[in-house]
């Protein structure tokens, strides 16, 4: 050795060999303080990562909760499943993440919490949506408690997020002073062992080898940047400053028509064409907008996207962005694009919707407001024919016609109500068609008379009877014949028939009417639908008489069928009902009766009602029958007056002041048993509101109006109150 190198070069070569030694050492712990710095640093960005997860799935969640509420359409739901199912899992990872931070894992427990409870909250209105329908679960929404548990958890989220990026920083920072010190060590050792060659050489292979990372960064962000793209459920599509394709994902694709192969390189205005959906004109792409004023163009509902080929418009709605190098030169733009035709179908229904509910509005309006002109101008003749009983007799009528007409929609309105709820309730036994057609006649005649109409009627002898609800069933057949007498023409002819076959009973209701368009025999049953408004406001109506016809008939478990030539050809509707076997039929009871039997025996009567015209015109008719009346306005006074009066019967309202109907039911019984029969005279007249009435203590239960010849035999049979001891 000494050859080549004297001792004191060797001392050198061996000081330079040791500080050599030790500089790969310290360049050792270096490098490997390095290494276990990237990991942390990678950590720490999984860490971000992960919280990223947890608020997408938190979103997800509600953004599908929020479609199924909006649609009732199960299908929004499956985001809705996969967030709940992936969930467990990420949190999960998160905390095994920052399980070597105290403060994170403190944060994150909070960050579960919330987590959970925001999964609730869509729980909750999920629930609410399918068991109480849209309004109330829109609501539960529309009440802000999920805002603001969404609002917490992004807080959360962003507070574990800034916390993590702190901790990043700093262990980036250690990165560094790690990476300084392996140059430094480098560098010395090039001084103290390399010639100036071997330290070119040195640097030039760092040189290459940094180029060669930043080569493979970079080209694995842009996989990651390309699979990300691909991956998006909306339509997304890239261009250079020329505005010509540099990339489009699957959902793009399918959206426009053109394959990736075929758009990349072509102008982008070719490949997304957005049309005016009114005129068909082509719209600015927005992706064009934004490489000219080198900002975002926010989302918006433009037009309808014309794709390649034979392909149906979709209208969507569409944003974009500049994307800008690393010195913040424009160099190209993306452009996201969403498919909207569900949401504009859900939007048009609900427009649909609305605007039936208005017309179904308008024509309640006009047909409450019909019977209201005759009644003012009766009353007026009777207050201007003084003692002219005659003239008085004349109005009557018309009177008490105009007065059941209003019953009759307020019940129609009722039934509506009891449909949408599932509530309509049947009273089933054996019942002659012959005998519900029989009393659908009579109760039709009057329209019938009016517009001059002949009625044939073929029911046989001997028909098997059906398993109904006697007044249903004429309910359904009065009201297709009062329909085939409204929308025929004067001196129209309308035919019923009945018949057996195949074990059903078969009723036929047919006219020379106005018929029924082809598009509308599907619907003519759903709620609010009117074939021909303007002869339906000038003869009357709401459109929902044939939705009752069709509920009423299924619950009897059977079908209902329109058919139609067409317009001025007539319609004909035919309803099926299973028939039982042959069986005696039991008499109806009379409805009717002699209503001068009220005057043989005079009760004393309270009337309580907050309502003064009520109260004191049924007190004066009541008198007229030769009763003892006092009246009242509230529960307080009605427990009062009962004391004093001791009346025999007591017809009570509902919703009075102070104390309510129900309460005065039950104070009476409390106080003084069953000394006086209680009849609840109300315009509450719900299955649920004669069941309350029932547990307070009343007798019966009126809905107003009540029927004059029902309460005078009531009042006939009544007891007479027993004296207070």
């Amino acid at each position: 050795m000494q050859r080549y190198f004297d001792r004191g070069m060797l001392a050198v070569l061996g000081v330079l060999l040791a500080v050599t030694i030790a500089n790969g050492v310290v360049a050792y712990h270096n490098i490997r303080d390095l290494f276990e710095a990237r990991v942390r640093v990678g950590q720490s960005r999984q860490v971000q990562h992960a919280l990223q997860q947890v608020l997408s799935l938190a979103q997800d969640a509600e953004s599908a909760v929020r479609g199924f509420v909006i649609t009732g359409e199960s299908a929004y739901l499956e985001p809705y499943d996969n967030a709940m199912a992936a969930s467990p899992a990420r949190l999960e990872r998160l905390l095994e993440l920052v399980g070597d931070n105290p403060q994170q894992q403190a944060d994150f427990a909070t960050l579960r919490a919330r987590f959970d409870a925001h999964a609730e909250e869509q729980a909750t209105i999920l629930a609410i949506r399918r068991e109480d329908g849209f309004e109330k679960a829109r609501a539960a929404i529309a009440g802000g408690s999920g805002r603001d548990r969404m609002q917490a958890l992004r807080e959360t989220v962003s507070r574990m997020t800034i916390a993590e990026t702190a901790i990043l920083d700093e262990r980036a920072r250690a990165s560094f002073r790690s990476l300084d010190i392996a140059r430094a060590s480098s560098v010395l050792a090039a001084l103290l062992g390399m010639a100036m060659l071997g330290a070119l050489m040195y640097q030039m292979r760092r040189i290459l080898l940094a180029r060669d990372r930043v080569a493979t960064s970079l080209g694995e962000q842009k996989e990651l940047f390309r699979t990300t793209l691909a991956s998006l459920g909306e339509a997304v599509l890239t261009c250079d400053t020329a505005g010509r394709v540099t990339f489009l994902n699957a959902a793009a694709e399918s959206l426009t028509g053109w394959s990736a192969a075929r758009a990349v390189g072509q102008p982008i205005d070719d490949i997304v064409r957005i049309v005016d959906p009114r005129t068909h004109v082509p719209i600015e792409n927005s992706a064009q907008a934004a490489l000219r004023d080198g900002r975002g163009v926010p989302i918006a509902n433009r037009g309808k996207l014309v794709a390649r080929g034979a392909r149906p418009e979709r209208p969507v709605d569409d944003s974009a962005a500049p994307i800008r190098d690393a010195d913040g030169n424009i160099a190209g733009a993306v452009l996201v694009i969403r498919d909207i035709t569900e949401r504009k179908r859900s939007e048009d229904a609900l427009l649909d919707a609305d605007r039936r509910k208005d017309e179904f509005l308008a024509v309640l309006a006009h047909e409450l407001r019909n019977p209201l002109a005759p009644l003012r101008n009766a009353l007026q003749i009777v207050r201007m024919a003084g003692d002219n009983r005659a003239a008085v007799e004349q109005v009557w009528g018309m009177m008490e016609r105009q007065v059941q007409q209003m019953v009759r929609l307020i019940d129609d309105l009722l039934d509506v109500s009891r449909i949408t709820r599932n509530k309509l309730e049947m009273r089933k036994e054996p019942v002659q068609i012959g005998d519900v057609i029989e009393a659908a006649l009579e109760m039709s005649s009057p329209t019938v008379a009016r517009y001059g109409h002949q009625v044939q009627v073929d029911v046989p002898a001997g028909l098997p009877p059906v398993d109904g609800d006697r007044a249903r069933l004429v309910q359904v057949v009065d009201n297709l014949l009062t329909n085939a007498a409204k929308y025929s023409e004067a001196g129209g002819r309308i035919q019923v028939r009945a018949f057996a076959a195949g074990g059903e009973m078969r009723i036929v209701v047919k006219d020379t009417g106005v018929g029924i368009p082809p598009d509308m025999l599907e619907r003519i049953f759903d709620m609010f639908t009117q074939v021909d408004r303007t002869l339906e406001r000038s003869r009357g109506g709401l459109g929902i008489g044939l939705t009752l016809v069709r509920r009423i008939v299924e619950l009897h478990g059977g079908t209902i069928a329109a058919r139609s030539e067409g317009p001025g050809r007539g319609s004909e509707f035919e309803i099926a009902l299973p028939a039982l076997a042959r069986a005696p039929i039991q008499p109806q009871p009379d409805e009717g009766g002699d209503i001068g039997i009220a005057t043989a025996t005079a009760r004393r009567i309270l009337v309580a009602d907050d309502n003064a015209d009520a109260a004191d015109s049924l007190a004066r008719m009541l008198r007229m029958m030769g009763h003892e009346v006092k009246t009242v306005a509230d529960g307080e006074e009605c427990l009062a007056a009962f004391a004093e009066f001791q009346p025999d019967v007591v017809l009570l309202d509902i919703g009075m002041p102070r104390m309510d109907g129900y309460e005065a039911a039950r104070a009476i019984r409390e106080r003084w048993g069953r000394r006086a029969l209680l009849v609840a005279l109300t315009g509450w007249g719900q299955e649920e509101d004669r069941r309350r009435a029932r547990e307070a203590g009343f007798d019966h239960h009126f809905v107003k109006p009540a029927e004059y010849a029902r309460l005078a035999r009531l009042l006939h049979a009544a007891p007479e109150a027993e004296a207070h001891a």
